[in-house]
């Protein structure tokens, strides 16, 4: 059985991870831009 999961799904958890490591809101952000720029490849 073949699972996949879609780009939202993913940021989505990796949002919630960084969070639960109370990352900084900057990192959060920095993280944010990133996931944007690469986005536009996908």
């Amino acid at each position: 059985m073949n699972k996949r999961i879609t780009f939202s799904h993913a940021l989505e958890g990796c949002y919630l991870h960084a969070e639960a490591r109370r990352l900084s809101p900057f990192t959060l952000a920095d993280y944010g831009n990133t996931f944007r720029k690469f986005q536009k490849f996908r």
